[in-house]
């Protein structure tokens, strides 16, 4: 058998030292160090992301990525090493695989591996010399160094690799289908990392948040697919020196032919075990890598969304875009009331809260209260849904939380839903619920008015009536991703048409028709767009919103509306979240850091 490897063409090219090790690099040896590097950046890759969110935690505050460092500086630095180690592994490999193969392929083979390993090691020494510097050095020390290490170790090194893992699975004639979704999984870790540096330099609301989280899943998937590739080829490497040692046995025809279609068989079942083999390496390493975000700290949003809310909006995207879209409140509601079960199969187990029915002078409610909370301080929580959807299990669990941190009883009002009930009558629920607890001797500053969504809206339309009527004003208030202008004169209902699943094909619209009874009612009447209402006098107020929803430019220009007025207001705008993700799955960890944000608003200023 002809040898795989032969240094001879390159003898009269390289240092005689050189050309010797590079001789003692057999097919085994250099399988061996394929199965070293692939296992090597697998491990490394895992412990930076748990630990560290790397590297996307390259595009945050010091202070975010001195927090993470705090938590689990030993294995950041050994996650470094290990990726210190394997760039001068993939240098190596690259010299050797490239050694026998003719001057111009072997020169660009050698030439784009070994920078890439360059690129790698020279980046992972960055790296090292960051984790004590973050949150010590001057900010423009570190902004300098982590732009570095990102171009190089997420632009550069992809880019080189892709290449590379091109070039040698065609010389090699080594799974060459697989080499090419490697490589298109390399260009998607291009292409959200300069969507990233992209996101980084514009305003948040003209940011591409969302086809950076879709090209940031996929270059989880290509980057297992890559390691994938490097198995195999190691794999193959290692089986090739095998067959070359054994000399091939002499059979009869009629046996020859039999054992030719055993053979087959044999090659068949191996092709498969392989493929079903891959499929869970690929499919176990992305849930890892997904799965490992740790939790945020407590004070700051981070410049991009974690993987596994990227994963969430990716999953959400493409149901709610293209498998069962919700263009009409009509779809809305028959989808809700399937999934939805009936809140009278609540239990203490599963929501960690006591729910008691009660009557808020005609309108029905629920009482929420985590164990030992006070029945002094309040929280008066109005649900969203479109205002056509009645509350769901999954936003009890969410009052319930905020129940359990501010220590604050919540009343939790059914109000009354379209399309048989439009403006006014959910509001009139609302304000009534608001006197119902004064009635029952809660002083205002002991009581806070929040929701998400439509509840977002409520909140704010209910403190304006309020006002308007001389009550006395709540404590605060909190809208989480609240429409505010059902004129929809906002840029991000058309820019965010297309990211938004929920409120981007139409649903907004059709919701807003329903409230105001198809225009009975001027959609710039403050009391339904409380962007057009007189705010002064408002008390502190908390609006959060997502990056990618429809309601986004609402959000924002209440918030500028409130601090013109000279109301204390703080807005929080989440990258690469969905329409009202604080009230959702707490598996999201921006679900749970924002649910955080918001909890410890309410205490500051509940008396």
């Amino acid at each position: 058998m002809r040898p795989v490897f032969s240094t001879a063409r390159a003898g009269g090219r390289l240092p005689q030292p050189i050309v010797a090790w590079v001789h003692t690099l057999t097919p085994r040896r250099i399988g061996d160090l394929l199965l070293l590097l692939a296992a090597l950046v697998t491990l490394s890759t895992y412990l930076l992301q748990a630990q560290l969110t790397y590297p996307v935690t390259l595009l945050d505050t010091p202070s975010l990525a001195q927090a993470f460092v705090t938590r689990g500086a030993a294995l950041i630095l050994l996650g470094l090493i290990g990726l210190l180690l394997s760039g001068g592994l993939l240098a190596v490999i690259s010299l050797a695989l490239s050694h026998p193969l003719a001057p111009p392929v072997r020169q660009r083979i050698l030439v784009t591996g070994a920078a890439a390993g360059i690129l790698w090691s020279i980046g992972a020494l960055i790296g090292l010399l960051l984790v004590p510097l973050w949150g010590h050095a001057p900010a423009g020390v570190t902004t300098i160094l982590t732009t570095l290490v990102l171009l190089m170790g997420e632009i550069a090194a992809p880019l080189l690799l892709a290449a590379w893992t091109v070039m040698l699975s065609q010389q090699l004639h080594s799974h060459k289908v697989l080499g090419w979704i490697s490589a298109i999984g390399l260009l998607c870790v291009v292409g959200r990392s300069l969507l990233w540096c992209l996101n980084a330099l514009v305003p948040i609301i003209s940011g591409f948040y969302g086809p950076a989280e879709i090209l940031d899943v996929l270059s989880i998937i290509g980057a297992s697919f890559w390691l994938l590739w490097l198995l195999l080829l190691g794999c193959r490497l290692l089986a090739r020196n095998a067959i070359g040692r054994t000399p091939a046995p002499q059979y009869a025809d009629d046996e020859r032919i039999g054992t030719m279609n055993r053979r087959r068989l044999l090659q068949s079942a191996l092709g498969l075990s392989v493929g079903l083999a891959g499929a869970v390496f690929v499919g176990l390493r992305t849930e890892l890598m997904v799965t490992a975000s740790p939790e945020l700290p407590a004070d700051d949003i981070p410049a991009e969304p974690s993987l596994i809310g990227a994963g969430f909006y990716l999953i959400a995207w493409i149901f709610l875009k293209f498998i069962r879209p919700m263009n009409t409140i009509a779809v809305l509601v028959s989808q809700s009331a399937a999934t939805t079960p009936p809140p009278s199969n609540l239990t203490r187990a599963q929501l960690g809260v006591t729910i008691k029915q009660l009557d808020a002078n005609g309108v029905p409610a629920e009482l929420i209260s985590a164990p030992g909370v006070s029945s002094s301080r309040w929280i008066l929580y109005i649900h969203g849904g479109g205002f056509a959807v009645a509350g769901t299990n999954d936003n009890r669990a969410f009052v319930g939380r905020l129940s359990r941190a501010t220590g604050a009883s919540a009343l939790y009002p059914n109000y009354r839903l379209i399309p048989e009930h439009p403006f006014p009558a959910g509001l009139n629920d609302c304000v009534t619920t608001y006197r119902w607890l004064r009635q029952q001797g809660i002083p205002a500053s002991h009581i806070v008015i929040a929701g998400e969504s439509a509840g977002g809206n409520l909140t704010l339309a209910a403190a304006l009536a309020l006002r308007e009527s001389g009550d006395e004003l709540p404590a605060a208030l909190v809208a989480i991703s609240p429409p505010t202008d059902m004129t929809m004169t906002g840029e991000t209902y058309r820019t965010k048409a297309l990211w938004d699943p929920i409120g981007g094909g139409g649903l907004a619209r059709d919701a807003f028709a329903l409230y105001t009874n198809h225009g009975a009612t001027n959609p710039r009447n403050p009391l339904v767009s409380p962007l057009y209402g007189d705010v002064h006098g408002f008390p502190p107020t908390l609006i959060q919103a997502a990056t990618e929803e429809v309601f986004l430019s609402d959000a924002t220009r209440m918030a500028q509306k409130l601090q013109a007025a000279g109301v204390m207001v703080k807005l929080e705008v989440w990258p690469g979240m969905l329409h009202a993700f604080t009230a959702g799955p707490t598996v999201i960890p921006e679900a749970r850091l924002a649910g955080h944000h918001v909890a410890t608003f309410m205490r500051r200023y509940l008396a």
